[in-house]
């Protein structure tokens, strides 16, 4: 892999094993540098392998925001 390496959006997904949406999101916030050719976008393969790595090695904090969603904040005793 070079310095200069770019791969399509779905090619890098496969490689880095993330979702595409992931990656458009990345190169939306400037995370990932991107070239795009008419109707095809290119992001570089140095900054994915960074992004992927610091998203890998990011300790997991608890519950998702799905299963905090789902979880009443308090429980009331029932009325008597």
């Amino acid at each position: 892999m070079t310095d200069d390496e770019y791969l399509t959006i779905a090619a890098a997904a496969k490689r880095f094993r993330v979702l595409p949406n992931t990656l458009h999101k990345w190169r939306g916030r400037g995370v990932v540098r991107s070239l795009k050719i008419r109707h095809r976008v290119y992001v570089h393969t140095h900054d994915v392998a960074d992004a992927e790595r610091a998203l890998r090695q990011k300790p997991h904090t608890g519950a998702t925001p799905r299963e905090r969603r789902a979880t009443p904040a308090t429980t009331r005793a029932p009325a008597e």
